[in-house]
Order: structure tokens, then sequence, then C-alpha cells
């Protein structure tokens, strides 16, 4: 996978170069720091060697100047002034320095960099599918124009490599017992495993929490001490798209230093996981667990009662998303799920189940009553066989 990284993040620059090419022409104020972060990429692309410490610099400074930009826009409510479009460019650069950060997982991220690519053109929104194909099309070109010695780059890496812990290793059967026998036989199945080098002691943690302006919450030391390291496949047949939990790997690696949107800075969230789709999860100092799907959503929203109820409905939503792919799915007004699960003896996953969401499962079945902000309005029912879904589409 790696030997390919130069190509795809070729292709993505050239994108993103006429895309900050035309809002320079238009005088959009896209920020010193957006530039410099794009610049750090063509650095890299040159075969300069950058350490992706100064790549997730350059993704940090990226952000907050998207944050700065867009912040303006929302204040006065102004397009003409492009402060919008010039967010969005920092938004894309920032992507791109995250995606080309990452060891692995980074092939399911281009949406985040085209899409905001897209938007800083400042077009008319309802033409953005043919912005989308003519940055796509400069893409394409890019990348198979790129020679041998950019499509056979590395990802950046650290400056200074400390001393290997160990071997990954598989993520035991005691797991069970914190998120539940199904999500231990799934991540069994998917080959997730604990990293012992993407773990920090507390004492680490603390000092990295500290540089980066985090609290140490208790819950987020107890949440490295169990699920740092957690290698979680999205799909057993792709180990590239990986959720990866810990603060430590977070914070020091793939440079996840949000504060769960501009709605959660009094929350003191703290980033201790992230999916292969830029979702970001988070815990407060209350131990609950907060979710933030950065492509649509401003702000982190509550997710899950605790640490354990975090890695447990993480599993079982990547789950269900799998199955809706194949159109195993169909969705229920209200709350009926204790109902299905009595006609299907289906079992409740309480590591899962809280007021926010209830969970049942068996080994072809998955019943899920969820909703917003804390309501149950849907219950989504996956199931491959048509008969089953059909019974509860007439009930």
């Amino acid at each position: 996978m790696a030997a390919r990284l130069g190509r795809f993040v070729a292709g993505l620059a050239a994108a993103m170069r006429h895309a900050l090419a035309e809002a320079t022409h238009k005088g959009f104020p896209v920020g010193d720091d957006t530039r410099r972060g794009f610049a750090l990429i063509e650095r890299w692309l040159a075969g300069e060697r950058v350490s992706s410490e100064a790549m997730l610099d350059a993704l940090r400074a990226a952000r907050a100047d998207g944050d700065r930009l867009h912040k303006i826009y929302m204040e006065q409510k102004d397009q003409s002034g492009g402060f919008n479009q010039a967010g969005w460019a920092a938004t894309a650069v920032g992507n791109l320095c995250w995606l080309t950060s990452k060891p692995r997982g980074w092939a399911s991220s281009s949406a985040g960099v085209m899409d905001a690519a897209a938007y800083t053109l400042g077009r008319d929104h309802l033409k953005i599918g043919a912005t989308l194909a003519e940055l796509g099309a400069l893409r394409q070109a890019a990348e198979a124009a790129a020679p041998p010695a950019v499509a056979a780059l590395r990802p950046p890496q650290p400056a200074q490599p400390g001393a290997s812990k160990g071997r990954p290793r598989a993520v035991g059967a005691g797991i069970a017992e914190h998120v539940g026998t199904w999500v231990a036989a799934r991540l069994a199945k998917h080959r997730a495993k604990l990293d012992p080098n993407r773990r920090a002691e507390p004492d680490q943690l603390r000092a990295r929490l500290a540089q980066r302006g985090y609290p140490a919450h208790p819950s987020v030391l107890a949440f490295e001490a169990r699920y740092g390291g957690l290698l979680a496949p999205g799909d057993a047949s792709d180990s590239s798209g990986l959720f990866i939990f810990g603060a430590w790997t977070c914070l020091a690696e793939d440079g996840f230093v949000p504060r769960g949107g501009p709605g959660n800075q009094d929350q003191a969230l703290v980033p201790v996981g992230c999916g292969p789709s830029d979702d970001i999860y988070f815990l407060d100092a209350a131990g609950a667990g907060w979710a933030q799907f950065t492509i649509e959503d401003v702000d982190a929203m509550p997710f899950a009662h605790d640490m354990d109820c975090l890695i447990a409905r993480t599993v079982l939503y990547h789950a269900l998303f799998q199955r809706r792919m194949k159109r195993q799915v169909v969705d229920l007004a209200g709350a009926r799920g204790a109902e299905i699960a009595r006609a299907l003896e289906l079992p409740l996953i309480k590591p899962a189940s809280d007021a926010r969401a209830r969970m049942w499962a068996d080994a072809r079945t998955l019943l899920i009553e969820h909703g917003e902000r804390g309501q149950v309005t849907q219950t989504s029912l996956a199931s491959p066989a048509k008969a089953t879904r059909e019974r509860f589409l007439r009930a």
C-alpha cells in the first residue's frame, strides 16, 4: 500500500494546487499557514525528507487557519469576501497533510480533500458535481504522470523514532467482558490487534496531553490502559481502513488535535479514536463518549455513556454501515427494537446499549434502536434474509 502513496498524494495535490491558484486569483484571503502546509506537501513530493511531526504541525496550523476563517465568515455572513472559500482551502490542505502522514488507511480518505477543494473554488453549490469532475480530471492526469520516484515515496517518519515495544498481537478473548461477546467475535474475525508501540504509559500520556493543551482526565488514562493501540480493520478483506484507538496515537501519530467543534469548547473533549472516514471519537471529564463525523458534523455529539460503550457501539455501527452497503438494512420509524428482538429472539448487547441507543444481534441479524440528540426515532434492522426484513416492514 505504501508504495502507491506518493502517486495518490500527487493527484490530490494537483487538484488542490488548481483550487489554491483560483482562490488566489479571485482574491480570497487564503491563510499563510494554509499556504505553508501545502508547500510542505510539495516539498515531500519533491523528495525532501519531511518528518511526521512536521506534517502534523502543518495539519494543526492549517486547521487553526480554517477555524479562524470560518468564524469570520459565520460572523459576517458575507460570501463576497471569500472567507468561507479560504476556510475550505485550509480544511483541504489540513486533510491532505493528515492523509499523507497516515501509514495506512489513506486510500479511503480522498473525499475530505476533494470535496473541500471543490468548495474552495466558490462556485454555485448546485454545480459541485461538475466542479468535482473538473478536479478529478486534474487528479487523474497527475497520478498518471507521476514519475517512479514519486510513486515510491514512503509516509513521513518520526524524526526520532523510539525503541520498539514489541509486535502487535491479536485482541484476546478477555475483551469480551468489556464489550460483549458479539463485538469481541467481530474484532477477532476482522483481525483486530493491540499494538504496544501505539500505547503510552500514564506519565508519557499526561506529558503529551499537556503539550497539546488537553486535560488528563482519569477516564482518558483508563481508556489508554484498556484500549490504547487497538487497531480494528473496518473490513476483514481490507486492512487499510483502520479504526485506531488511544489518545497517545491520536495526538502523537495521526495528528488529531480537534476540540470537537466550536460548540464543545467547554466540554474539555479529548480525542481517543479515529476512523477511516474522517470520524473522531472523544471522551469528556465524566468518561462519556462523543463522536464527530468531520465531513458532515460541525460539532462532536454525545455518542456513548462510557468507554466500553464507545468501542462496542463503533463496531456495531460500522457493521450496520457494511450491511447497508449490501442493501441488507431496512429502517423503521420509532422505537421497535424490543418488539422485533422478542420476535427474532435476539440477545441485547448490554455494553453497547443505553438510553441513547439499544442494540441486539445474533450471528445473522443486527438490530439497532437509535435517533438524534438522545431521542430514539428509528429502528434499523439488518439481515441477509429478505423475508425477515419484509416481515417487519409489513407490521
